[in-house]
């Protein structure tokens, strides 16, 4: 007996749709004298598709910069929100790698 559509639907996580700050991020990174080769962050992500919480995976000394980096990437990032089994956006998360040689190979 096949399942119906609602079962047979799993739960999806959350998706980037874009990163617009990369020039930002490279900027502030540069001025504060990150020298990482990347940088990854945990965001929460709300059920707009917005970041609403961040982390930098491995932290830097400074809060500062911790709080300067999630801080720009918060506000740059879009994302299709998570779904549950039911096709209803739900909170989620999302692990962004940004690799400064690849930010620099853009904006240099």
């Amino acid at each position: 007996m096949p399942e119906s559509p609602a079962v047979a639907a799993k739960p999806t996580p959350a998706k980037m749709v874009a990163f617009d700050g990369g020039f930002d991020f490279l900027k502030a990174s540069r001025r504060m004298r990150v020298w990482r080769p990347a940088v990854e962050l945990d965001m929460t992500v709300d059920t707009q598709g917005h970041a609403s919480d961040c982390e930098v995976v491995n932290r830097f000394r400074k809060n500062y910069v911790n709080q300067k980096l999630c801080e720009i990437a918060m506000a740059h990032y879009t994302f299709e929100p998570a779904r549950n089994a039911q096709n209803e956006a739900v909170e989620g998360s999302y692990r962004a790698h940004l690799s400064y040689e690849d930010l620099s190979e853009e904006f240099d």
